[in-house]
């Protein structure tokens, strides 16, 4: 795999974006978000998205400087349409605008609709920490990326629905949790497949509902398996709240039969902590916490103890410095997309 510079993926992608519309702070922030998660070690949702972007903004189902509007609002409550531009600047707007509503209250919920791939939710939940507010989101596919087995079915009947939430720390990194409810993101196979490597057992079924390891055959009708793998009951149900949460309550769509467009609904909570406490309380008791679980014996991996955030905060000041490591057909399709857009793609 190709060693590339963080800047040299942000150029690139700030470059592809612009190219093809989308005004320069849409195409920083996306380039932002992308090689993020690729600085972060979650290549399945970072520049290799943008052959999917650019096909969606060809055919007219992804707009460029979109921008978003309010459908509705009340004291504590907004729902937003992203008008079916970037996903990464319509989350980043929307949590921007609850941020901002949550100055003068307690709690606030945000709705997002008709918007596009979002990309990593820990991005958005983020900002609520840096404002001193615990952020939740729960995101779904409005009822059309059906990628996962239902606990006890064999075949593709919903989506990998992930959750987020992040606590203001005292220091960052915050601590942060972003997880699918399937056993791994559709990102994650399509990641395996293009880096020729085998998936971990009890994740994937094939096309007749066996148990593989082989990425590709998941692409020929195959399915992802809920949280759990085998025993995954546990994430079904998470997955089916998230369903509700994200695509019924929000209005932007839930898992039937006939369903033309992706749209990655989501629901966002921001919490006041001081609600609930002085202020410090909650980075105080979040750090004792932390202090408590570290202090536990290792297991013989000798992995050690990691809290949620702290391994994509060590990835990215690693792969900063030594360079983000991109499969050679992600490469491929990147150097295709720049010669299709004039971008240039020789380092800087």
């Amino acid at each position: 795999m190709p060693l590339i510079l963080a800047k040299t993926l942000k150029r690139l992608t700030s470059d592809l974006c612009g190219a093809t519309g989308s005004p320069q702070e849409e195409a920083d922030r996306v380039a932002e978000l992308l090689v993020g998660a690729n600085l972060a070690g979650h290549d399945s949702h970072g520049v290799a998205r943008l052959g999917l972007y650019m096909t969606r903004v060809g055919e007219g189902r992804l707009v460029p400087g979109a921008g978003i509007s309010v459908l509705s609002e009340d004291e504590g409550t907004v729902s937003i349409s992203g008008n079916w531009g970037y996903g990464q600047m319509a989350a980043t707007q929307t949590m921007a605008y609850a941020i901002d509503k949550a100055r003068s209250r307690s709690v606030v919920v945000a709705g997002l609709r008709e918007t596009n791939h979002l990309g990593r939710l820990s991005d958005y939940v983020l900002m609520a920490a840096d404002a001193g507010r615990v952020g939740l989101m729960f995101t779904n596919a409005g009822g059309f990326s059906k990628l996962v087995a239902p606990y006890g079915g064999a075949t593709r009947r919903m989506s990998t629905n992930p959750l987020a939430i992040a606590f203001p720390s005292a220091s960052k990194p915050h601590v942060c949790m972003d997880m699918s409810t399937a056993c791994v993101s559709e990102g994650k196979v399509a990641h395996w497949k293009a880096a020729g490597t085998s998936a971990p057992p009890d994740t994937i079924l094939d096309p007749e509902g066996k148990a593989t390891t082989d990425p590709s055959t998941f692409y020929e009708g195959g399915a992802i398996l809920s949280l759990g793998g085998p025993y995954g009951h546990k994430g079904f149900v998470l997955n089916f709240a998230i369903e509700i949460l994200a695509g019924v309550l929000t209005g932007a769509g839930y898992l039937r039969e006939e369903v033309d467009r992706f749209s990655n609904g989501s629901l966002m909570i921001l919490i006041d902590p001081a609600a609930f406490g002085p202020a410090g309380a909650l980075q105080l008791g979040i750090q004792d916490l932390v202090d408590y679980l570290k202090a536990s014996p290792e297991d013989e991996s000798g992995n050690g103890i990691l809290v949620p955030g702290e391994r994509e905060a060590a990835m990215a000041e690693q792969r900063s410095v030594e360079g983000i490591d991109i499969p050679p057909e992600t490469w491929s399709m990147l150097v295709e997309l720049c010669s299709k857009s004039g971008v240039s793609v020789e380092p800087e």
